[in-house]
């Protein structure tokens, strides 16, 4: 899905997904070597593997200079970054009590700061992505599957928080949807007020066109 925002892209790749995803052509962008791809119409996606939380930093700070060309950005996924962010802190040790809340902050503060760019003063991006897998907690709520607090504070930050599932269409093909208004136990959301509940097939430049308008696209 994060394949589908608006294009020149960026995916942080931190699972190695971005290799079977279907846009063509794709272009490896290392932050840490080199300054943002230009916007030749060479590429559609470029991709930045995320091999530690280092990379993280680099890339927020191409970002938030204003001197690339991306219109949007995905973090695949969310769970994975803190892991790596974790590895960080504790390394291969038993995280204590101090690790998890200094977890808590810089991922708190790394969610907020990519959110920001929507705001960039001189170069706003039109998306920021955050893709988690999800897990069931004791009390039977559906959450984006990350640790501690952050399942509580992350759909706060966002203005869309979507639960993707499948369904076997009528034809018999399986069809992706995404949820993005609360429904039992599944933590959704839609701040804009502009979506459908549930939206077959989901692409998320189509979801901007219904929130802002085509006029306000591109």
């Amino acid at each position: 899905m994060a394949d589908t925002t608006p294009a020149p892209r960026l995916i942080l790749d931190a699972e190695g997904g971005s290799r079977f995803t279907p846009s063509q052509p794709k272009l490896l962008w290392d932050p840490m070597q080199s300054a943002p791809p230009e916007a030749d119409g060479s590429w559609l996606t470029a991709v930045s593997f995320i091999r530690d939380f280092d990379d993280m930093h680099r890339v927020f700070q191409w970002l938030n200079s204003g001197r690339h060309a991306f219109r949007s950005v995905s973090l695949d996924s969310l769970t994975e970054i803190q892991k790596r962010c974790l590895d960080a802190i504790s390394g291969t040790n038993q995280p204590t009590q101090q690790n998890w809340g200094e977890l808590l902050r810089k991922m708190e503060s790394l969610v907020r700061q990519f959110r920001d760019l929507t705001m960039h003063p001189t170069n706003p991006l039109e998306a920021v992505v955050f893709v988690t897998t999800t897990q069931v907690d004791d009390k039977g709520w559906t959450r984006p599957h990350v640790q501690g607090q952050l399942r509580l504070t992350l759909p706060y930050f966002v203005d869309v928080v979507g639960y993707m599932y499948t369904h076997v269409a009528a034809e018999g093909q399986l069809e992706r949807m995404l949820m993005v208004q609360p429904y039992g136990n599944y933590i959704c959301k839609d701040r804009t007020g502009r979506l459908r509940p549930i939206i077959e097939q989901p692409n998320i430049e189509t979801m901007m066109e219904d929130i802002y308008g085509q006029q306000l696209m591109g």
